[in-house]
């Protein structure tokens, strides 16, 4: 469906959704899965939240300014290590609970902060991937990129083991300016910048 101006869905127990508005999305489920099942496109912000399930990838890519991703089951997961979710945004906030992972793939440069309890956390993007708040779990953090840096703008990655690879021609792994870190704290951190680039990295 397409319409102008704002969206905001309440569903009992779960949907399929997809849709296209110029104001904002808000698409709440109170039980059960949200899941992804087209395009859903604004140049206003998405609010995916279910509020006691899983957020699951069928089909298409959210797109919109902050694209927030929620998940609340015991174990919420937000996509699968094979099936993941795709965004085309600006920030990509982001929170799961329990054992529940976070699979994000961002099709250009953006923002990104949120958390979960134990699960692991995997962001790809295809060119920036900025930290613009803390990324929390105990369990492992990768951030990776195709063509792009790795930078911190605010925060810090907490996790077991983070890996950090930044793929491309002369990309860095560092902080708000040219020279210093990115900032983890972790048992274990593994990094990759291709192509001659510079990597500083403070574990806290």
């Amino acid at each position: 469906n397409t319409t102008s101006g704002a969206v905001d869905i309440t569903e009992a127990n779960g949907a399929t959704v997809s849709g296209t508005a110029s104001g904002s999305i808000s698409i709440t489920s109170n039980t059960g899965d949200i899941t992804v099942g087209g395009d859903i496109t604004t140049s206003g912000n998405v609010s995916l939240t279910a509020t006691d399930g899983n957020l699951v990838y069928g089909s298409g890519t959210v797109s919109g300014n902050l694209v927030t991703l929620t998940a609340g089951a015991a174990a919420g997961d937000i996509g699968a290590s094979t099936n993941r979710i795709l965004t085309s945004a600006n920030t990509v906030s982001f929170v799961a609970t329990g054992a529940g992972g976070v699979y994000v793939t961002e099709s250009n440069s953006a923002y990104f902060y949120g958390s979960t309890g134990s699960g692991n956390i995997d962001i790809a993007a295809g060119n920036t991937l900025s930290l613009n708040g803390n990324i929390v779990t105990s369990g492992n953090v990768t951030l990776s990129t195709t063509d792009g840096s790795i930078y911190r703008n605010l925060g810090t990655v907490y996790g077991d083991l983070v890996v950090l690879d930044a793929n491309g021609t002369n990309v860095s792994i560092d902080g708000p300016t040219l020279g210093t870190a990115f900032f983890t704290e972790a048992n274990t951190v593994s990094f990759e910048a291709t192509g001659g680039g510079s990597v500083y990295i403070t574990d806290t």
